[in-house]
Formats: C-alpha cells, sequence, structure tokens
C-alpha cells in the first residue's frame, strides 16, 4: 500500500532545484534505477511497512 508517501525519480534528486518546486520537498525521491528498486522491494513484500526519517 502506497498511501501516504510520494516517490518519483528525479534529475537532481539531492540538489538544489532551480525553480519554485522543489524535487526532494516532500518526497521521496532518487534516482530511476533506485526508483525501480524500491517498488521491487515494497511488492515483493506485501505486508511490510516503509518508516521515513530524517
Amino acid at each position: 500500500n502506497r498511501d501516504g508517501f510520494l516517490t518519483h525519480s528525479c534529475l537532481n534528486a539531492f540538489g538544489p532545484s532551480l525553480g519554485p518546486r522543489f524535487c526532494s520537498e516532500g518526497c521521496i525521491t532518487g534516482s530511476s534505477n533506485d526508483m525501480q528498486k524500491l517498488n521491487e522491494l515494497i511488492f515483493s513484500e506485501p505486508d511490510s511497512t516503509l518508516t521515513v526519517t530524517d
């Protein structure tokens, strides 16, 4: 279940954004390959919990 968090790939996931919408603000971001790995992990463990901390 993906309720409660957003994921997307981003060219500069951890760098500054040039526009007013910052890529990593409020989202789980990473490279396209990293997002694919995360999706595979989530789908392989259907009853698991993802906890995001700062």
